[in-house]
């Protein structure tokens, strides 16, 4: 069995901050997913830091919260 990759500190800081701005939306890790176009998997990964994050799903997040990309990053 392979062992975990370590995760990155700066995938750890971009996941807090997208937690961050969809639980000040209000948005459940499932809404938010079907906003964004994505598996509420993949939301859950992304904020523990588990996975980075692709441009073209920090866009559609961006639009979908009206926050700026520097903010996130």
């Amino acid at each position: 069995m392979k062992p975990k990759p370590e995760k990155k500190d700066v995938n750890i800081q971009i996941g807090a901050s997208i937690k961050a701005v969809r639980e000040q939306m209000g948005h459940t890790q499932e809404r938010f997913a079907e906003l964004v176009n994505v598996s509420a998997q993949y939301i859950s990964d992304v904020e523990r830091g588990n996975v980075g994050i692709s441009l073209a799903t920090l866009r559609r997040i961006r639009e979908v919260t009206s926050v700026s990309s520097d903010s996130i990053l």
